[in-house]
């Protein structure tokens, strides 16, 4: 995941520097198709939103008890 970000803000960097050739590239790719069409595109958002929100916030919860109380990550 770090190695992604590093990859991110070098194009950032080259294209804020002038070279934005490797960046252009992601301009030629296209979005995938929603699976189940715009029928079921909003109605599977919202779960999907949060599903999204509970896991992060317990996630954070956890990180935030562990570098503070030091006590011992869940496994």
């Amino acid at each position: 995941m770090e190695s992604r970000r590093r990859s991110a803000g070098k194009l950032l960097a080259e294209a804020i520097t002038g070279d934005a050739s490797r960046l252009d590239l992601f301009s030629t790719l296209s979005p995938l198709p929603f699976h189940g069409g715009t029928a079921l595109r909003g109605p599977l958002y919202v779960p999907g939103i949060l599903w999204h929100s509970v896991t992060a916030s317990n996630i954070e919860c956890r990180q935030w008890q562990f570098l503070t109380r030091r006590i011992k990550p869940a496994q």
